[in-house]
């Protein structure tokens, strides 16, 4: 009987600790498959983490690029806007010829300025040279002084002005523009001060009559004070009716 309980007893210690090796072993498993997971799923932030570092690396890459793109296009943009041929050669023509460029003339110098790299001093001097210029003799040289005169100093041309000004013109290549220019700078000018209305008055009506071939009529008024409180010469006021819907419909082609 005894033998039986001792036997009892040894059998169900080596039981349990026979169970309690089973369970330890997996407990072990469990924990090194747990640990395998917790790596793996490091392992892909890790990764995860590498490829967002990329992926947003390439995208300030790729928008430091476009901005530098942009800002390219911009300068190329305002360096075409400030040179732009076509008002050179207006200003050119304005200036030189006292009118507006006609359809061939404006194609011509704009390809020279496109294709040939002219300056806007070239298309000055080119059109200085021209037939054109050329025909303006003596007496339609004084008749640009005198109207200069008139317009900024209010009265006619002394001999030596009209002789000093008409060889300028002649062989340093000056326009109207430079006339008035230095005109304005004169000390008869700085005591003048401001035109009067009728001078006004007749700066206007000539310009009427040499740009639109016509009298000026009542909406002459709003070019009068200009004169008045803005210094428009004649050649303000004409260049004005150019760009008018008026002289565009009777200069088309």
């Amino acid at each position: 009987m005894k033998n039986k309980i001792l036997f009892a007893t040894i059998f169900g210690v080596a039981f349990q600790m026979g169970l309690g090796n089973y369970q330890l072993a997996r407990v072990q498993a469990a924990d090194s498959v747990l640990d395998s997971v917790i790596k793996s799923m490091g392992s892909s932030q890790q990764d995860k983490s590498r490829n967002d570092n990329y992926d947003s690396d390439r995208d300030s890459r790729y928008g430091d690029r476009h901005q530098r793109d942009d800002r390219d296009d911009g300068d190329r943009h305002s360096r075409r806007d400030g040179n732009d041929p076509d008002q050179i050669v207006r200003r050119a023509y304005e200036d030189v010829l006292n009118r507006e460029p006609d359809k061939e003339g404006l194609r011509v110098y704009r390809s020279r300025i496109i294709d040939d790299n002219w300056s806007e001093k070239d298309v000055r001097n080119a059109l200085r040279k021209s037939e054109e210029a050329s025909n303006q003799n003596s007496e339609s040289i004084d008749n640009i002084v005198r109207r200069a005169y008139q317009d900024v100093l209010g009265r006619d041309p002394d001999r030596a002005g009209l002789a000093t000004y008409r060889m300028k013109m002649m062989n340093e290549g000056w326009s109207e523009r430079d006339v008035r220019s230095d005109l304005k700078k004169s000390s008869e000018r700085r005591e003048k001060g401001d035109v009067s209305s009728e001078q006004a008055q007749q700066i206007v009506r000539r310009a009427y009559r040499s740009t639109l071939g016509r009298d000026a009529d009542s909406g002459s008024s709003v070019y009068v004070d200009k004169v008045m409180r803005n210094h428009w010469s004649e050649e303000d006021v004409a260049k004005e009716l150019r760009n008018s819907a008026e002289y565009r419909n009777k200069h088309k082609k």
